[in-house]
């Protein structure tokens, strides 16, 4: 698979849709076109701080606009 590189906003939304639960690590990363390991690596950066996967971990995930406001 030829290497992709996320964007900032592609890695928020890929931190929300985790958060979310609705898709699974694969479909997440069919749709992005990079592998399964990759959006893991994602979601354990989340997870443990203390991971080192790239510059993702201090990327916070996209905010869903609060209705109310």
């Amino acid at each position: 698979m030829p290497q992709i590189k996320l964007s900032f906003p592609q890695v928020r939304n890929i931190k929300k849709l985790l958060l979310e639960g609705q898709l699974t690590h694969a479909q997440i990363a069919k749709k992005y076109g990079v592998s399964r390991g990759h959006i893991t690596k994602i979601g354990i950066g989340m997870k443990d701080p203390d991971k080192n996967y790239g510059k993702w971990k201090h990327i916070e995930p996209k905010q869903t606009p609060n209705k109310e406001e």
